[in-house]
């Protein structure tokens, strides 16, 4: 590859000149350049992971604060309802089936954290793992839902 003297010219001025790679010409199986995309069902583009899993994160993280403020205490069991609820919809409506795995677990730790205990202690108790239960049943549901709707 060699370098080869160009000028700049604009009318009859010649403004300046500059050195600059010599074309080089390559063979024809190295012309083109294809790019290929994953894609889902359907032949779609898939969507990267993290955003759905993002955008669950952010919708049980307001579900748990809804639910803090809608039942006082001791009703845990309504609030394991509405955190279901919420996963099984979000489930339904997701391909991705690690993301439901993801979405499912924050919701989990949140629901211990943060509806069961106070503070934010993850501490499971023995009357706490009645209600993760209906947690996990919510995302195989909505992922079953999906699979059936397609």
């Amino acid at each position: 590859m060699g370098f080869v003297k160009s000028t700049v010219r604009r009318g009859r001025r010649r403004l300046s000149w500059r050195w600059r790679p010599a074309a080089v010409r390559l063979p024809a199986s190295r012309r083109a350049v294809t790019v290929t995309r994953s894609t889902g069902s359907g032949g779609r583009p898939q969507t990267p992971t993290g955003l759905p899993l993002a955008g669950g994160c952010a919708a049980v993280v307001t579900t748990t604060v809804v639910a803090g403020a809608l039942f006082p205490d001791g009703e845990t069991a309504a609030r394991a309802a509405v955190m279901a609820v919420t996963i099984g919809v979000y489930a339904s409506k997701v391909a991705d089936l690690r993301a439901v795995l993801g979405v499912t677990g924050v919701a989990a730790l949140l629901f211990v954290g943060f509806l069961v205990n106070d503070l934010g202690e993850l501490a499971l108790r023995d009357g706490t793992w009645p209600y993760l239960v209906p947690l996990g049943l919510a995302a195989v549901l909505g992922c079953g839902r999906r699979r059936l709707r397609r």
